[in-house]
């Protein structure tokens, strides 16, 4: 098996949904900047999104993946409240590959990270892609 061609572009995500979520006090609540939030007026319900995608200049899944759980690696109790209160929290990593063949290998440490956060773990792989939208 030959190995898998790298991505051609990678972001990682965090999304906070509810349909009673305050963008604003979610932002206050985390000490966090999000990269964009959605009120419910726009959907069936608010969002908080944080993305990595215009921070970083590599499309390495696990750089990406490494820097938002560092944006959030002060929230681990908040997380936890916000999912006990019935918020959805989620962790997407999205991979743009203009390939047919790529492949997310995830650092051991990564995963680590990303349990203790209690976060949900989303993988999309997009191949064949020109770009990302």
């Amino acid at each position: 098996m030959n190995d898998p061609s790298p991505p051609d572009e990678t972001d990682a995500i965090i999304w906070i949904t509810h349909a009673d979520l305050v963008p604003d006090e979610i932002s206050t609540f985390l000490g966090v900047k999000p990269t964009r939030v959605h009120a419910r007026g726009s959907g069936p319900f608010a969002q908080w999104i944080l993305s990595s995608r215009k921070n970083l200049e590599t499309a390495s899944p696990n750089k990406h993946l490494n820097w938002i759980l560092k944006q959030m690696s002060g929230c681990r109790s908040q997380l936890h409240e916000l999912k006990a209160k019935g918020y959805s929290v989620e962790l997407k990593c999205k991979i743009y590959a203009s390939t047919d063949t790529t492949a997310l290998i995830i650092e051991p440490e990564l995963l680590k990270s990303i349990s203790d956060l209690g976060l949900l773990f989303i993988c999309e792989i997009n191949c064949n892609f020109g770009s990302a939208p």
